[in-house]
């Protein structure tokens, strides 16, 4: 059923625009091909957190990795979470719940940069708007919440096995929102790390890591080439300021499915 408070001609260009997705999901234009370094690491069975949801992305190949399971798609931005939704329909995903929230460290709400000072789009930057920001960019107040405080709602036997983290920077605040799960569930972590994204919130790329250590994880850079996954183990002093990490608890045997290198 359509949203009553979406007039005919609004509800029309959300229907549009998660078309345009779909036919850009066919040809292949949004595949996370770094999926393939998770997959080894799910069960069927599994329940799955994308985090920045977007586009659906890793939305997607979640769901079928898990077509037992659930995959809990966060999505900000009001409007694109309402695509996302009509996304999953046109895919048939039923085991996708879109859930139009911020993920933070604190419970509340958070005004969202959607858009700069020219009215221009921060298609694929949308992130949460720090002080000295709110002033330059359009912003919309969206709610917030932690994953430690979102996780009462799953349910008893659900096991969470793994999250995606990709918000623009604000990556320590959704770990430090997360840590009592972290630490409960042990999922397997993957995010996206750009020193320049840190600094938005005052930290660096060393603060994530030594987070890792604290939590128990052995940190890898990932690169996916000809259908094999690398995982070269990384740390703050090897990591090269950009690119994409996952995060596996210390002492998971990995299978050989992966190959283990030196960081070059």
């Amino acid at each position: 059923m359509e949203n009553k408070n979406e007039s005919d001609g609004f509800s029309a260009k959300i229907w549009l625009h998660a078309c345009l997705w779909f036919y850009r999901h066919l040809r292949g234009k949004y595949a996370a091909v770094e999926s393939l370094a998770v997959a080894p690491l799910i069960e069927k069975t599994d329940s799955c957190l994308d985090i920045g949801a977007h586009a659906g992305s890793w939305t997607l190949p979640l769901a079928k990795l898990v077509p037992m399971g659930r995959v809990y798609a966060f999505e900000a931005l009001p409007y694109y979470a309402r695509v996302l939704k009509r996304l999953c329909r046109l895919f048939g995903l039923n085991n996708v719940v879109v859930l139009n929230r911020a993920v933070s460290n604190k419970r509340g709400s958070v005004a969202l940069a959607w858009r700069n000072n020219q009215g221009r789009r921060l298609t694929g930057n949308t992130h949460m708007a720090t002080s000295a920001e709110s002033g330059e960019m359009e912003c919309v107040s969206v709610p917030a919440v932690t994953l430690d405080s979102w996780q009462q709602q799953l349910g008893p036997d659900e096991r969470v096995s793994f999250i995606k983290i990709d918000v623009e920077g604000a990556e320590l605040l959704v770990l430090r929102g997360a840590e009592a799960l972290i630490r409960q569930r042990r999922p397997v972590i993957f995010m996206e790390i750009v020193t320049s994204c840190c600094e938005r919130y005052g930290y660096r790329p060393a603060d994530l890591f030594q987070l890792f250590a604290e939590l128990g994880y052995d940190a890898y850079t990932v690169k996916v080439l000809a259908g094999q996954v690398i995982l070269c183990p990384s740390n703050a002093q090897t990591y090269p300021g950009k690119g994409d990490v996952l995060l596996i608890p210390s002492g998971t045997a990995l299978s050989a499915t992966f190959k283990i290198e030196a960081q070059s």
